[in-house]
């Protein structure tokens, strides 16, 4: 080649990486001054929480009803084994919170919520020397639950008396939620269990779903109210003055700010032999506020935070070890993602031996849309326990990366707030943030990693705040990265900015009909399962599934073993949720035992009893409001593949665990009574209560 034209050569690709440079520069500056693209059809986000909580309740309501048929069958045959095959049930029952007759299941629902310390191993062990690991002594219910749950108790009592109820059902008929279109509040509990007393297994799952819904305007429904209903008064009264007694407006819809409240609860514990435990805890409550264009100026602005909290954990054999891990998050959504200003995680090992780990998380500015995302593992404080007592502490981060239409990098991790590189040293573009609004909240008051910042700002001045910066080797790399910048301006441009832009106009509808699909998916779950047979027998759960001693959780160690139950009725099981004990002790007592299992030989084992009636009376606490009650049934020991089973079938009410005493006699057999105040609701809502041939 000729030196003419080796110089032309040269020329053309000088020329071309000018070209090159340029493009991609005025590329990158359209790209970063251009505001981001509007989704065509935002989330409506109010709507979606409501669909979502209305599927909770479904699913919920659909799992009871397969419940039921299962239990309706299985239940009968499996009780009169003694624990050779498993039992299983389950409770549901929606009420609306603003009617009067729901005011003492919503106390009662309220105080018997537990806290997520009910996790095996969530919570640390304090290592003291000489008395061997100690847990911190954290409550493991809500404060004030047990007085919540006696009031909610008596009051119940009160309103469902034969003097007060007439005025309940007239005040019921009157609601907020019948006065007011538009206005919803309810709560949904559903509790199942079951219990293989064979194998000591049992374990109870429970779930309370609250939902509150206002409207934006006011519309009075008279019609609600007993005698003003259509077919009635209010229809004469309505043709004469031509008033829709249904719909009378008071303000118009878009005059009031609107809100959405949902709080679903959810928590289980699960034991099986040689004390082993599994157990999760989780949370979510959610709030959406929309703010009517009056009052904005602009359009209606609605503005969400969800709290998600979930933990879980595990107990080994003879309790060598327990893993715990509990962690939550702020999340705001936006018009096209979510972003996080905080979350936290706690994570803990506990050994028999002394030895655990407690690592705390904290993370700050983290963010998912579609424009990209911004990841961070924020700050980890370590705490190693040890034998000798004295905790060994560990400050670390493990760093982060972002990727998205403004740019791509790492983030670096750090020990003892000393970073291995300094900030955006490793960053090409701009870092991967919110570039909408969430709700009131602007974008520009959404930063990512706030908490990395911090720690950079207060080491910077002495120096240290990274590796590279005490080396020196920033100055290197900064202008290679700063290089880069208009190439991967070009690659976004091309490649990124197209995808993005379609996902931004698909955020919306995705949200919608993704919460609507659900919501129809559970609709069909309950027309489905409600026509299963059996699925109508819905029995109360059994006073019987708490322990009766103040524990750590409601699944808590007895004492005592427990002996296995006595053949159940197929009315009394059907649906019912089994005996769960926390000793998982629930093999039958040995043959040739006495019933009050002193040891002592049985002359009739091996054989059916028919002498010596044992009377029984059944104690109903209700704060004092009620007294010792009814009826005395005859109990009798019963041997089935050769094993001796006890058991007594109280009638005459809800079947409790009573205090056994001979008949007239002041001298009482010592025996746990669980308190009324710690017991579960065993009655349902006066809709959705079941007539037993047992009711009195």
């Amino acid at each position: 080649m000729s030196a003419k034209h080796r110089k032309a050569s040269k020329l053309a690709a000088k020329r071309t990486a000018v070209a090159a440079t340029a493009v991609g520069a005025t590329a990158a500056v359209g790209l970063m001054g251009a505001p981001a693209q509007a989704a065509t059809t935002a989330p409506d986000y109010s709507k979606a929480i409501s669909d979502y909580s209305h599927a909770l309740d479904n699913f919920l309501n659909a799992a009871n009803n397969a419940s039921n048929a299962g239990g309706s069958v299985w239940n009968p045959v499996a009780g009169g084994t003694g624990g050779l095959l498993p039992v299983f049930g389950s409770d549901y029952s929606k009420v609306d919170i603003t009617k009067i007759s729901s005011l003492p299941q919503v106390l009662k629902n309220v105080g018997g919520l537990t806290l997520p310390t009910t996790i095996p191993g969530v919570v640390p062990n304090i290592s003291v020397p000489g008395s061997g690991p100690i847990a911190l002594p954290l409550p493991t219910t809500i404060p004030g639950g047990n007085v919540l749950t006696t009031v909610g108790t008596n009051l119940g009592n009160i309103l469902s008396s034969d003097l007060v109820k007439p005025f309940v059902n007239v005040l019921d008929s009157a609601s907020l939620s019948s006065l007011i279109v538009g206005l919803e509040a309810t709560q949904t509990k559903y509790t199942s269990g079951y219990n293989w007393g064979l194998l000591g297994v049992n374990g109870q799952t429970q779930f309370l779903n609250t939902f509150l819904k206002t409207p934006s305007g006011i519309t009075l429904n008279l019609g609600s109210i007993v005698g003003l209903d259509p077919g009635g008064i209010g229809g004469i009264l309505g043709g004469i003055t031509g008033v829709d007694l249904t719909k009378i407006p008071l303000l118009p819809n878009g005059t009031l700010p609107s809100g959405t409240i949902w709080v679903p609860q959810g928590n289980g514990t699960y034991n099986f032999p040689l004390q082993t435990k599994l157990g999760w805890w989780g949370a979510m409550p959610t709030g959406a506020v929309t703010i009517p264009k009056w009052l904005t100026g602009t359009d209606d602005i609605t503005t969400v935070i969800a709290v998600p909290i979930f933990g879980s954990g595990v107990q080994l054999p003879m309790k060598v070890a327990s893993f715990g891990s509990l962690g939550g998050n702020v999340l705001l959504p936006t018009a096209n993602g979510v972003y996080s200003p905080i979350g936290a995680t706690l994570s803990n090992v506990n050994t028999a031996l002394g030895f655990g780990l407690t690592n705390l998380n904290v993370t700050t500015g983290n963010y998912v849309g579609t424009n990209g995302i911004n990841l961070n593992n924020g700050q980890n404080l370590l705490v190693m326990q040890n034998p000798l007592g004295v905790p060994i502490p560990l400050l670390y981060g493990l760093g982060g990366f972002n990727f998205g239409v403004e740019g791509a990098g790492l983030t670096s991790p750090s020990l003892f707030g000393i970073k291995l590189f300094s900030d955006n040293l490793l960053q090409v573009g701009q870092k991967t943030g919110p570039n909408t609004s969430a709700g009131l909240i602007p974008s520009t008051l959404l930063p990512t990693d706030p908490l990395g910042q911090i720690t950079t700002g207060v080491l910077a001045p002495f120096g240290v705040d990274s590796l590279t910066h005490l080396l020196g080797i920033d100055k290197v790399i900064t202008p290679v990265m700063t290089a880069f910048g208009p190439v991967y301006q070009v690659f976004s441009t091309i490649a990124l900015k197209p995808i993005s832009d379609l996902a931004t106009q698909q955020y919306g509808p995705m949200v919608n009909n993704t919460a609507s699909s659900i919501l129809d998916l559970s609709q069909r779950a309950v027309d489905q399962s409600k026509n299963l047979p059996g699925a109508d027998k819905q029995q109360p759960v059994p006073a019987v599934q708490q322990a009766s001693a103040p524990a750590a959780n409601p699944l808590a160690l007895r004492s005592a073993p427990t002996p296995a139950a006595a053949p159940a009725t197929p009315e009394t099981t059907s649906g019912t949720i089994p005996t769960v004990s926390g000793n998982n002790d629930q093999s039958p007592a040995p043959a040739g035992a006495t019933s009050e299992d002193d040891g002592a030989p049985d002359a009739s084992a091996g054989k059916h009893r028919t002498g010596t009636p044992v009377k029984d009376i059944a104690d109903k606490i209700s704060g004092g409001l009620n007294s010792v009650s009814d009826k005395i049934t005859d109990g009798a020991d019963k041997i089935t593949g050769g094993l001796d089973k006890a058991g007594d079938k109280i009638t005459g009410g809800n079947d409790k665990t009573g205090d056994k005493v001979t008949g007239g006699s002041d001298t009482v057999v010592t025996e746990k009574v669980t308190p009324e105040a710690d017991k579960p609701d065993t009655a349902p809502s006066d809709d959705e209560k079941p007539t037993t041939g047992d009711d009195k």
